[in-house]
């Protein structure tokens, strides 16, 4: 799991918007910024907790249809590297 952490720690929102255009998601810089700290700040309950909370809070913060984009590349992702 180190692997997947310094990973994520060396992350940009130029990494994050990159990725967005990729995966056909909208998103702008200041969602990126949110997205981007949300992960650093809250890596281990989303690689080892339930991040149902962080999920609502970060709702609040980006739009509902962004939010559930990232869910969605969230359990996508758990699955493939940490299952």
């Amino acid at each position: 799991m180190n692997l997947i952490k310094d990973y994520i720690n060396k992350i940009t929102v130029k990494d994050i918007l990159e990725y967005a255009k990729k995966e056909n998601i909208s998103i702008n810089e200041k969602e990126a910024l949110i997205i981007l700290n949300y992960g650093k700040e809250n890596i281990d309950t989303l690689l080892y907790g339930d991040p149902e909370n962080l999920f609502k809070k970060l709702k609040k913060e980006i739009s509902p249809e962004l939010s559930k984009e990232i869910y969605k590349l969230y359990i996508k992702a758990k699955i493939k590297y940490l299952k």
